[in-house]
């Protein structure tokens, strides 16, 4: 059955166990959420929505203050695909990576992420896939620490197309790339890094593989 409309709000305290706005085992999680602010200190991965073999869209984090180790997943799905999915950091720490949406062998498909302040330990993606397509996704950054690399749209082995990131202002540690297949068997056209303010230690590719 679908998971719809469902929300975790987080203020304070500590939570050890993984967190999900919404969660199916084989149904569709639509547009649920976690918001996390105050002075939440959550020690596993946060997901705005996940399914086993459904899709995930139109799910949700936002987070505001706060500690997460260690990563952030808008939206997942082992087997089906992501779309629409979004995380927000205006502030607070991500110890891992931050993902727009992952699917294992779906495509991710118009997902974003936008940071405007606080730290990422690891890296960003608007949208990832091990075996599927990544298309539309985007990173926006207007702010904000990130220590590692940040993809537009990266899948392991299928294509990349029509990702990008946009960069105003804030500090990427290593490279930024608007689309890439990770292991060079999926084609990479029309990724696009727009770079207006801020600074990036690293390589800036529109796409590689």
């Amino acid at each position: 059955d679908a998971v719809t409309n469902n929300r975790v709000i987080l203020t304070g305290g500590t939570v050890n166990g993984f967190i999900y706005g919404g969660y199916s085992a084989s149904g569709n999680t639509t547009n649920n959420s976690v918001s996390i602010n105050g002075s939440s200190v959550l020690t596993n991965v946060v997901y705005g929505g996940k399914s086993g073999s459904g899709n995930a869209s139109g799910n949700s984090v936002s987070l505001m203050s706060g500690a997460v180790a260690p990563d952030v997943y808008g939206g997942g799905s082992n087997s089906g695909n992501a779309s629409g999915n979004s995380v927000n950091v205006s502030g607070g720490s991500v110890s891992g990576d931050v993902f727009g949406s992952h699917s294992n062998t779906g495509n991710a498909t118009d997902n974003r992420v936008t940071i405007s302040g606080g730290t990422v330990g690891y890296g960003v993606y608007g949208g990832h896939s091990f075996d599927g397509d990544t298309s539309g996704n985007s990173v926006t950054m207007t702010g904000g620490l990130i220590s590692r690399n940040i993809y537009g749209g990266q899948s392991r082995s299928g294509e990349a197309a029509n990702n990008s990131v946009s960069i105003n202002d804030g500090s990427v540690l290593g490279n930024v790339t608007g689309g890439q297949s990770g292991i060079g068997s999926g084609d990479v056209t029309d990724n696009r890094v727009t770079i207006s303010g801020g600074s990036v230690d690293g390589y800036v590719f529109g796409g590689n593989n």
